[in-house]
């Protein structure tokens, strides 16, 4: 999958596109709901990659405090 090669890529400047697009494109494609795009991500079948788009999304919506907004409601 492309996205578990960006991801994984051994150059930073890749794994920085990779995750940029991930958080900045995607996600918002799906409203910011981290949920709907492991969804879309299809993580049953690509679970090595959802682990990696999981870490790379916590952290994205912990920087931009997206975080409280999206996954603590959901949490309670």
């Amino acid at each position: 999958m492309l996205l578990h090669s960006g991801l994984t890529d051994r150059v930073r400047a890749v794994r920085d596109v990779c995750v940029k697009m991930l958080c900045d494109s995607w996600l918002k494609s799906c409203d910011m709901n981290p949920i709907q795009l492991l969804y879309y991500l299809n993580v049953e079948d690509n679970e090595a990659t959802a682990v990696l788009a999981t870490e790379e999304l916590v952290r994205f919506m912990r920087a931009s405090n997206l975080y409280e907004q999206c996954c603590l409601p959901c949490a309670e």
